[in-house]
């Protein structure tokens, strides 16, 4: 149960923060840019209302995460839909995609959330088979995570601490990290410790890298991008908390999906 609310908070807290970038900046979080064509930036200002109603709901009690956690699932289903439709042209860059991932993991928080705290509800999202359909997809989107690394290792290395050592070998560790934990979670060997290694890792992430980026000021033309990475990060920390809290009947070892 401390994994569940653990993970419900720090996804609102995630969700709350870009919803207040939205209003700050008067655009689309930068998760969602360049927006489709002809679509008004003044509903940014209702896409920072969903954010903040959805994910204030998220942090104050169970009982009202349970509707606003459904709300957040079908509205980050939508924008995952959009990015697909809208990266349909190169499908195989990963950089330009990593956004659909991204907003695809955060889909599978709040829909994890919704599991976890309605008491009844809609029977596909809380059975069995619904929560394996999350799992998988949060794996698929972990395997898009570390193929990044990868891709972009030179760019990963430069985010890593500076107090650390090794950082091109750390971007490469964490890249197959993100990626071992794919397969495991689309796989279902050791998903329950997958899943786990994920979320301490993620949240890592958000102390050693995203925190300090921000507290240190940054650039001015760099303030949206370091905070909207900050608040995605700490929401897919959280997405992973939860899926770890729905894994919490598997064994540590080795389980079948």
């Amino acid at each position: 149960m401390r994994y569940l609310d653990f993970g419900r908070i720090l996804l609102g807290l995630g969700l709350v923060g870009l919803g207040v970038l939205s209003y700050i900046f008067g655009k689309f979080a930068l998760q969602w840019q360049p927006v489709p064509d002809g679509l008004p930036h003044i509903l940014a200002y209702g896409n920072g209302a969903i954010l903040l109603v959805g994910g204030g709901g998220l942090l104050l009690s169970r009982r009202t995460a349970a509707p606003l956690a459904l709300l957040l699932t079908g509205y980050l289903a939508l924008w995952v839909v959009v990015q697909a439709v809208n990266d349909i042209a190169h499908p195989l860059d990963v950089g330009a995609n990593l956004g659909l991932f991204e907003d695809l993991a955060l889909m599978c928080g709040a829909w994890l959330a919704y599991a976890a705290t309605a008491d009844d509800g809609i029977a596909f999202l809380k059975g069995a088979n619904g929560l394996m359909a999350a799992r998988i997809l949060f794996g698929i989107a972990c395997l898009i995570f570390g193929l990044s690394h990868f891709l972009y290792a030179d760019f990963t290395a430069q985010m890593v601490p500076a107090f650390l050592p090794y950082h091109l070998p750390l971007a490469y560790i964490t890249g197959a990290g993100h990626f071992a934990a794919g397969l495991a979670l689309i796989s279902g060997v050791l998903s329950r410790l997958a899943a786990v290694c994920e979320a301490i890792m993620m949240s890592l992430f958000v102390v050693l890298v995203h925190i300090p980026m921000v507290v240190t000021p940054p650039p001015v033309d760099m303030v949206q991008l370091f905070w909207t990475m900050l608040c995605v990060a700490g929401a897919l920390s959280g997405s992973a908390w939860l899926l770890a809290a729905s894994l919490k009947d598997r064994p540590l070892g080795l389980a079948q999906r």
